[in-house]
């Protein structure tokens, strides 16, 4: 019986020790529309104090808005844009964190970075759905094609309206539940 207790004493003390931490405990509700960053901030920082910290979410809807204050200065391989990145969820200085979403959707508005990991080690990241309440891009089948003018079918529910390319004239038509159904674009002035 003592062999056995000791055996049990020394697989027991290489045991790693879980500590959950939920964010409805800094004050995050699903389904509340509310940004959810600032209580992620303080409940991060709570995980930091704990390696090895479960971050929990119950299962809904959380919404992340674009916050200057929780921006950083990122350089990335995978992008044109560099500088200044709007952060959602940044895990930083962290050891062992699993983030749960618990089947969550994550709905990020703007152009915002949902999660970076910076400095950290064996970070976990489960049962999330990331999306966005507007997509940052659109995709369209061409149907027509002339010299200037371009003719398609929007594949996507949404349309960002910003149109950043000199020269080019939009005409859309707008259909059922103001979705962009049908538009064309031509070059101007060439």
């Amino acid at each position: 019986m003592f062999k056995l207790l000791i055996i049990l004493s020394l697989f027991g003390c290489n045991k790693k020790v879980d500590f959950t931490i939920n964010v409805a405990d800094f004050g995050l509700k699903p389904n509340s529309k509310e940004n959810a960053i600032p209580s992620i901030i303080k409940a991060i920082a709570e995980c930091k104090k704990h390696p090895n910290a479960i971050l929990k979410f119950e299962k809904g809807r959380y919404d992340f808005m674009i916050d200057p204050a929780h921006s950083r200065e990122y350089f990335e391989s995978n992008t044109t844009n560099d500088g200044k990145k709007n952060l959602a969820i940044l895990i930083e200085d962290c050891t062992g964190l699993t983030l749960d979403g618990g089947g969550s959707d994550f709905i990020f508005h703007g152009a915002i970075q949902p999660i970076t990991i910076d400095h950290s080690d064996n970070i976990k990241i489960q049962n999330i759905n990331i999306d966005w309440d507007l997509p940052l891009t659109a995709q369209a089948k061409v149907w027509l094609q002339l010299p200037k003018t371009l003719t398609s079918n929007l594949m996507s529910n949404s349309f960002h309206t910003r149109l950043l390319m000199e020269n080019w004239f939009l005409q859309a038509k707008i259909g059922k539940r103001n979705q962009l159904v049908l538009w064309n674009m031509w070059l101007t002035n060439t």
